[in-house]
C-alpha cells in the first residue's frame, strides 16, 4: 500500500527501520533488536538511521549504517538499517545482497526474509511469497511479514491466500489500518463489493481517511455494482481524466462473479440396446454332418452311326514377324535407374515449432493482473 497510508494511520512511532522506510506494508510492531546488536550498537546511532530515512534523507541513513559495519561487519542492526536504506533508495539488488548478509549471520532472521521479500514483490511476487512464508515459519507472530505475504498472494489473484493472511495479521493486531485496507481491497479484486465496504466504508468517511483509502473504497463500490457513487468518490480527489482512468483500471482489475450455473437438463431415457450376441468358438460348436444327395442315375447312351471322314482343311502360314529393335543380351547389365527425388527438407534437421499463439482470453488475463498490480502497488 502507499507510504501515506503508513505515516497517518500509525498511533505510535515505529521503532524499526521496516515501517518508516518501505511503503508497501502498514503499522506493525517491529521485532526488539538482537541481542547481539542491542548490546554491540548503542541505541541511538540507530535511531539517527530511523531519523533519517524518515524524513527522506536514505543516503544519511546508508553513510551512518556503513560507518557502524566498517567496524562491526556482522551487526545485524545495522545490516537492517543499511538494507532499509538501499530499499529507500530504490537500490533493491543492493539491498538483497545486504539482507543476505545478515541472513548468512542469522539464517532465521525474520527481518532479512521480510527485506528481501519486499525487494521482490516488483519483480517476481511469487519468490516474495516464498520469502515472506519463511519469516512466518521463523517468527508466526510476525504481524508485518503476514501482511506483506497478503500481498504477495494478491499480486498473484489468490485473493482467497491474501485474505487469509490479512486476517491472521488483524488477529495478531486487531485494528492495524493498513492490514485492513489490504484486505478491503483483496476482497474487492475478488469481486466481493460488500465486505469490501464493511472495512473501507468507515476508514474513507472518517476524518483521517486519504485520497489513496477513498480510491480505494470508490473500488470496493464498482465490486459492489455502484459506479455512480465511485465516480463521485474518486472525484474528490482527481480532475475527470484521472476518474475515468481509475474507474477503467477498476473495470478491467476487479473480478466479476460467475453467474449460478444452470441446473442441468432432464436426461432422456432412451432404451437400452440389445446385448451383443457372443459368438461360441468352432471347436464348441456341435457340427452335423451333411447330408449326402445320391447322384441321379446315369442315361444311356444309344449308338450313333459311323461318321464318314473328311479331308484335312489346310493351315494358313503366320505373317512375318518384323524385329524393330535387336533385344538384350542376357549377360547385358540394365541401366540404373535414376535415384528418386527426396524432399530437401526431410534431409534438414525438423524445424523448430513455434510457441502456440496467445488466446484473447490470456491476454484479458494478463491485462487484468497487471491493472490489479498497479492497483496495489500505487
Amino acid at each position: 500500500m502507499g507510504r501515506e497510508v503508513i505515516l497517518k494511520f500509525c498511533p505510535t512511532r515505529p521503532a524499526g527501520f521496516l515501517f518508516l522506510a518501505l511503503g508497501l506494508v502498514g503499522c506493525a510492531q517491529t521485532q526488539a533488536p538482537s541481542p547481539t546488536s542491542a548490546a554491540n550498537q548503542p541505541s541511538g546511532v540507530m535511531n539517527v538511521v530511523d531519523a533519517a530515512i524518515a524524513g527522506g534523507d536514505p543516503a544519511m541513513a546508508l553513510k551512518v549504517s556503513q560507518s557502524v559495519l566498517a567496524t562491526d561487519p556482522h551487526n545485524l542492526d545495522a545490516l537492517y538499517h543499511e538494507g532499509a536504506a538501499y530499499y529507500a533508495m530504490n537500490r533493491c539488488m543492493d539491498s538483497i545482497a545486504v539482507y543476505k548478509v545478515a541472513l548468512t549471520v542469522d539464517p532465521k532472521s525474520a527481518e532479512a526474509d521480510v527485506g528481501v521479500g519486499r525487494c521482490l514483490l516488483r519483480r517476481d511476487a511469487v519468490q516474495a511469497e516464498q520469502m515472506f512464508e519463511a519469516a512466518v515459519a521463523n517468527d508466526p507472530d510476525n504481524a508485518a511479514a503476514l501482511n506483506d505475504l497478503g500481498i504477495s498472494r494478491d499480486l498473484q489473484a489468490n485473493h482467497a491466500g491474501a485474505q487469509q493472511a490479512y486476517q491472521q495479521a488483524l488477529l495478531l493486531q486487531p485494528g492495524t489500518v493498513s492490514t485492513e485496507v489490504n484486505l478491503g481491497m483483496s476482497l474487492a479484486l475478488a469481486g466481493d463489493g460488500p465486505d469490501a465496504l464493511q472495512y473501507l466504508g468507515p476508514l474513507a468517511t472518517s476524518q483521517e481517511a486519504t485520497p489513496k483509502i477513498r480510491e480505494d473504497y470508490a473500488a470496493a463500490l464498482v465490486a459492489a455494482g455502484r459506479p455512480d457513487e465511485a465516480r463521485a468518490v474518486l472525484a474528490v480527489d482527481l480532475p475527470s481524466p484521472g476518474v475515468q482512468q481509475l474507474m477503467a483500471d477498476f473495470s478491467l482489475a476487479i473480478s466479476t462473479p460467475a453467474p449460478p450455473a444452470a441446473p442441468p437438463a432432464t436426461p432422456v431415457s432412451t432404451p437400452a440396446a440389445p446385448a451383443p450376441i457372443q459368438a461360441q468358438p468352432l471347436a464348441a460348436q456341435a457340427v452335423a454332418p451333411l447330408p449326402v444327395t445320391p447322384a441321379p442315375p446315369t442315361a444311356s447312351i444309344t449308338p450313333q452311326a459311323a461318321v464318314t471322314p473328311q479331308a484335312p482343311v489346310p493351315t494358313p502360314a503366320a505373317p512375318p514377324v518384323v524385329v524393330t529393335a535387336a533385344a538384350p543380351s542376357p549377360s547385358a547389365t540394365p541401366p540404373a535407374m535414376p535415384p528418386a527425388a527426396v524432399p530437401a527438407a526431410s534431409l534438414d534437421a525438423p524445424p523448430a515449432q513455434s510457441l502456440p499463439p496467445v488466446t484473447a482470453t490470456e491476454t484479458t488475463q494478463q491485462a487484468k493482473n497487471a491493472a490489479a498490480y498497479d492497483l496495489l502497488m500505487r
